[in-house]
């Protein structure tokens, strides 16, 4: 549980969420080390470390996210081939079969990138 004074599992993923967000947010308004922040919250210094580590891990994720202008081949399309793949991110991978249209493609990517 990460901030213990609401009955965590009463409340619903949206105010554990926020919650959560309130507590990182105070930690790191505090100035304290992880430690004293944990005893003076009474929170498992695991829990705040595994939250830190989630919240650095998508801060890099938002940074990564958006799409790549990529130019037009001059070649024609291939209309039969192997499948190729396309990795966005670290949890999604996109893999097409040949003939592809430029607007499949695209609606491929646009429907990945709201994963």
């Amino acid at each position: 549980m990460l901030g213990g004074q609401e009955d965590y599992a009463s409340m619903t993923l949206k105010e554990r969420a926020k919650q959560r967000q309130q507590v990182l947010a105070d930690f790191h308004e505090s100035g304290l080390t992880q430690a004293a922040f944990c005893r003076a919250r009474g929170i498992a210094l695991s829990t705040l470390q595994y939250r830190l580590k989630r919240e650095r891990e998508e801060a890099a994720g938002k940074k990564q996210a958006g799409f790549v202008k990529l130019a037009k081949s001059k070649t024609t399309p291939a209309t039969s081939g192997s499948p190729f793949r396309v990795r966005i991110g670290e949890r999604v991978v996109v893999e097409v079969d040949p003939p592809v249209t430029e607007q499949q493609l695209a609606n491929i990517f646009k429907a990945a990138g709201a994963l």
